[in-house]
């Protein structure tokens, strides 16, 4: 229980220094896309076509879409996004502490305290998305198991693979791992769902990608992925584990290749983050119980280590208040709603959010449309004179620019042609933002 409040603690500290900054509570662009789509989860069904983007998008809805809606209805968006991920989060230690208890118990502190505060589960609250929700049901369908509470564990599996095609293949490979390692047998029912849904889940992991925050995947590089020393101690653990590779052999290549599978697509670092704490654990286990030479050693080694654990931590929280988005941009961006606005690919669930459509689609690599949105944006971006510009936003559709710093950064004409006040009228500027409509 100690951990599940150290967890509540933590989670909530960077919300905390953004509220208290008067910033937007969550942190990223993602939070913004799942509350809006939670919102259309009882109109339109599981598969909807998303029209808040110019030319539209497929949009998958999941369980979690319907939790979040309905926690939405008693509490606010914002605040039922909080709520239900700190009340998963909570969830997830709770469970994942019994399960590691029970697997290797010297290690269970080590490992807990080490998860607390991985980057993952610190952002859990102020960036929060699907895997709270999924990380929940796979260590309950993992200690259900365990206990051979057989039904209880596939139904687990059975409700994550309908998150998607990701979620699906651990579901899988989790329930086919756990029947070999137990020795029960698979409840043919739940294979059988579970397998269905792969299939059907299949086309669209081809088709659409849902959006994460967590990259790049090693913190210190600018992204909320892992923390950098955390990697190194996992990569120190692999030492002290590999005297099992002859009776763990599959199971160590398995991990290797899921890992080596959450580089690619990053919304699978929830996951992964179980091996690295695992492996990091087993490290941090062995330098404290080792046999010093120099007994005043010890206490100045587990300092180092400890320093090391905290040092990305402590950096997220100080540099909490200056993480995107800040209240200049829905300020502005929402300042034009029903526009069909041109900016950046990063802003484009924020704009959503406020109410306007975005020209550039976040997940627009995936479709068909993509190649020519992408050479019209980079014909407006690089226009050296007005018509130009005018005739790419035309083609696109769009009604207002927003104007952002790394807009203006990367693309100084384009920023200098937009102070045309013939062609561009100004609604808003607010700290490096700028709001245009496109005069007719």
């Amino acid at each position: 229980m100690k951990f599940a409040v150290a967890a509540v603690v933590l989670v909530l500290i960077l919300p905390a220094i953004r509220l208290i900054a008067e910033e937007p509570v969550l942190v990223g662009n993602t939070p913004y896309f799942h509350m809006r789509v939670a919102q259309e989860w009882w109109r339109q069904g599981f598969v909807v076509e998303d029209f808040t983007v110019s030319g539209g998008r497929l949009v998958v809805l999941t369980p979690y879409h319907a939790l979040l809606a309905a926690v939405g209805f008693l509490t606010g968006d914002v605040w039922a996004m909080m709520v239900l991920s700190a009340a998963l989060t909570v969830a997830s230690v709770i469970v994942l502490s019994r399960i590691v208890r029970g697997i290797s118990a010297h290690l269970h502190g080590y490992f807990m305290g080490l998860y607390v505060v991985s980057m993952p589960v610190l952002m859990g609250v102020a960036s929060p998305g699907p895997a709270a929700w999924s990380v929940l049901l796979l260590l309950i369908g993992i200690w259900a198991f365990i206990r051979e509470w057989t039904r209880v564990s596939s139904l687990a599996f059975v409700l994550l693979s309908l998150q998607g095609a990701n979620e699906n293949i651990l579901a899988l490979a989790g329930l086919v791992f756990l029947s070999r390692a137990k020795g029960q047998e698979l409840t043919g029912v739940f294979f059988f769902l579970i397998s269905l849904l792969l299939g059907v889940n299949l086309p669209v992991l081809l088709f659409y990608q849902s959006p994460s925050d967590l990259s790049p995947v090693i913190a210190e590089f600018g992204g909320v992925g892992m923390s950098a020393f955390m990697l190194v101690l996992a990569a120190m653990g692999v030492l002290f584990i590999w005297r099992y590779k002859s009776k763990q052999y599959s199971l160590y290549v398995c991990c290797l290749l899921f890992f080596a599978w959450s580089l690619y697509d990053n919304r699978l670092l929830p996951f992964s983050n179980f091996f690295v704490v695992f492996l990091a654990a087993h490290t941090v286990h062995a330098l404290i119980t080792m046999k010093f030479v120099l007994r005043r050693l010890k206490p100045v080694f587990t300092v180092i280590v400890a320093a090391g654990v905290l040092v990305q931590p402590v950096f997220l929280f100080v540099d909490g208040s200056r993480m995107k988005p800040d209240n200049s941009l829905f300020m502005i961006g929402g300042s034009a709603p029903s526009a069909v606005v041109f900016s950046t690919s990063d802003t484009g669930f924020l704009l959503e959010y406020a109410g306007a459509r975005a020209v550039i689609d976040p997940l627009e690599s995936r479709y068909a449309h993509g190649s020519r949105v992408k050479t019209l944006v980079d014909r407006a971006l690089t226009a050296v004179e007005i018509p130009e510009i005018r005739e790419a936003l035309r083609a696109l559709g769009a009604t207002h620019v927003l104007l952002t710093p790394e807009m203006a950064e990367n693309h100084p004409r384009f920023a200098q042609l937009m102070a045309n006040g013939e062609s561009f009228k100004s609604l808003g500027h607010r700290k490096g933002y700028a709001l245009y409509a496109v005069r007719p």
